[in-house]
This record gives C-alpha cells, structure tokens and sequence, in this order.
C-alpha cells in the first residue's frame, strides 16, 4: 500500500486549463520569496485546496521547485511562453517537464512499444501503474495527463479513438532542441545578469528581454553592473528608444 500512495502522489487534482492557471499565479508571484497559498489563490483565483492538491504534479514533472513554492527554470519558459502565446517555447518547456518524470517517460515508452492503443485502454493502463480505481477521486484527472501530453505534442489522439506516440521529425526536434537551449540562456542569464561570456574575461553575457513570440531584444551590461542603476537604465532606454513628445511629457 506504501508504494501505491507513493505513485499516487504525483497525480493532478485538476484538470489541465486549471493547472496552467496555477502556473500563472506562480509566475505572476516570482518576485515574492516564498508565495503563499493566499497570494495564489488570490492571483489565480481559486481555492487554495484546488493550488495544493496539484503541487506533486508540478514538482514531478519539474515546473514546481523540490524545496519551495516557486518556479524552476522550465516551470518560468512555460508561463513566459503561455503570456506570450508562443507555441514553441511552452511545447519545449513541457517536452523538458516530460524528461523530469520517470513514470511518465515509462508510459510513453510501453506506449510507443505497443503501438496505437484505444484511448480507454491506455487510461487503464495508467490506473495500474499508479495504483488508482475507478472510483477514485484522482480517476477523472487522468485525462489531464493526456492533455499535457498532447499539448507537449509527444502523444495524439485520432478520429479512431486511439493514442498514439507523435513521432518527432530530426529537424523538428532540432528546433526544439535550439529554443530550449535559447530558453536556457535566457532564463540563466534574467537570474543572473553578472554571468561573464566564456573566454572573455571582464565582459558580462548580453542579457536577453523577451518581446513577444519569436522577438527577443539583448542588453550588454558592464561588468562592474550594479541592480541600483536600474532605474537610471529604464530612463536612458526611454531617451534612447522613445518618442520625443512622450519622453519630454515624463
């Protein structure tokens, strides 16, 4: 029974568009320490139990940090790529989340061994690897793992009522690959803007501003950067790259 509560534990308690909306609190509270249950239930709006009962989940599949309630790096590419509807950069962060979960990747892999399966089949087959009846209020959220799954564009669900494991093209899976690794950058260099470019010593590694979909700007900042000329920053992008008339009204 021990082991069967164990698997249970990763389960979503919701379904995936509350999820996501979840992820959106813990997005919109990064600047405080240590969110808490009010703050998202606030941000999100819903109920605290609807936040915690999905915790695991997060933390399983890598969104959620292990050792406090806030985002990891994969976690804040998918909440960027969701507030800036860009479909690439939140199928990559949920293709890395995949790679987090062991059991996750186990029924992709008895999946994509046995070939399309009936939809209903592969909900019962995910039943008994985490030990779950039908009667189980986790039962209906089973279905959450399909859509986070399809989302991440790893499974599909056909007219035939079967799901099947996408195969991923080489040159789909390199774009991929390159928007992970620009995420990487992206979200290492925002946490830590006085990472130094290797083999240049001295020189700091231009920060990356994401626009929109597709549309990154990069700041070089000077080594000796201090978070205090923010504001002086601001101001000076403002003179630089604003309209005069708006500029002269500030």
């Amino acid at each position: 029974m021990a082991a069967k509560s164990k698997n249970k534990s990763f389960m979503p308690g919701s379904t995936w568009d509350v999820i996501k909306k979840v992820v959106r609190a813990y997005h919109a509270a990064a600047d405080q320490d240590d969110p808490s249950g009010v703050d998202l239930s606030e941000l999100s709006g819903l109920a605290r139990p609807v936040i915690s009962t999905n915790t695991n989940f997060l933390r399983e599949i890598g969104i959620l940090r292990q050792d406090t309630f806030k985002l990891t790096e994969t976690g804040s590419r998918f909440a960027m790529g969701m507030e800036m509807n860009d479909e690439t950069m939140t199928r990559a962060a949920l293709q890395v989340a995949v790679q987090e979960s062991s059991q996750i990747r186990d029924l992709l892999s008895m999946l994509r061994a046995r070939g399309p399966m009936r939809v209903q089949s592969f909900k019962s087959e995910i039943m008994l690897k985490v030990g779950l009846s039908k009667e189980s209020w986790q039962a209906p959220y089973i279905k959450t793992l399909l859509d986070f799954l399809g989302e991440a564009r790893l499974i599909e669900i056909r007219a035939d009522d079967t799901v099947a494991v996408v195969a991923v093209g080489a040159e789909t899976q390199k774009r991929v690959e390159d928007r992970i690794e620009l995420s990487d950058s992206a979200s290492k260099s925002i946490e830590n803007p006085k990472q130094p470019v290797s083999g240049t010593p001295g020189r700091l590694a231009p920060l990356p501003l994401p626009l929109g979909p597709n549309r990154l700007a990069f700041i070089e900042l000077p080594a000796d950067w201090n978070k205090k000329e923010l504001r002086k920053l601001i101001k000076l992008l403002e003179i630089s790259l604003g309209d005069d008339d708006e500029v002269a009204k500030s």
